[in-house]
């Protein structure tokens, strides 16, 4: 008859134990990790939904429409939201590339940037008939010249060029040309009575079109287009 022995009966009692402690230790920690994804996804779902609500709608709305020098406020707005910080760093490099041409071209308009091709050949035109000094007024700082700017009498040279060119726009009647040549003569007296003629050997529409101005802006809007096809691409 075999004998009982109680000391391997305790050791399998311990080692059942062991297992079971194992076991819920194991249950446990597999359960945690499960509810920590689960959480987890849900989480960053929850993030990137308030991403694309709070910037991705905004910024593909802002994209489809005509550029307005106002929404570079609501830009800025919606670059500040919280859930900004969720965006990937492609994402961030496309908001940012839209915003910042955005902001540019919001501010040189068509218009704008007529004015600055119209005021660069007013000068072209100086220098040509001899003026070279267009900066002529010292800049003192402490009792000493440290640069050289336009004339005060020169300031609102843009303005009346901005005036005469929206005008243009609502006046059939009005001759531009004529009308500039009227601006040009009254601030070339600021610096020289020699004849000039306006636009004799540049018409007005070429001295636009084919200003450093006006190519740096058509690079602007080739640029900007290109972004604005990135925005509506973005995961929304």
């Amino acid at each position: 008859m075999r004998r009982y022995d109680g000391n391997a009966f305790c050791r399998i009692e311990q080692l059942i134990f062991m297992l079971n402690v194992i076991l819920n230790t194991v249950s446990c920690v597999i359960s945690g990790l499960l509810s920590y994804a689960i959480a987890s996804h849900f989480y960053r779902k929850e993030r990137r939904s308030a991403f694309k609500q709070d910037v991705i709608f905004p910024i593909k709305n802002i994209a489809r429409a005509p550029i307005q020098q106002k929404e570079n406020l609501h830009l800025s707005t919606i670059k500040s939201q919280y859930s900004y910080r969720y965006a990937s760093d492609k994402e961030k490099e496309v908001i940012d590339s839209f915003i910042q041409l955005y902001s540019i071209l919001s501010n040189e308009t068509e218009l704008t940037t007529r004015v600055k091709c119209l005021r660069s050949y007013f000068e072209y035109a100086l220098k040509c008939s001899g003026e070279n000094d267009l900066r002529s007024m010292p800049v003192v700082f402490d009792g000493e010249i440290v640069d050289y700017d336009y004339p005060d009498e020169l300031e609102y040279l843009n303005k009346d060029i901005e005036a005469i060119l929206t005008e243009e726009l609502t006046n059939d009647d009005i001759n531009t040309e004529d009308e500039l040549k009227a601006i040009f003569e009254k601030y070339k007296l600021i610096y020289t009575n020699n004849k000039i003629n306006w636009f004799k050997n540049y018409p007005l529409s070429q001295i636009v079109q084919n200003s450093r101005h006006q190519r740096i802006r058509k690079e602007y809007i080739k640029s900007y287009k290109d972004e604005v096809d990135k925005i509506l691409a973005l995961d929304d």
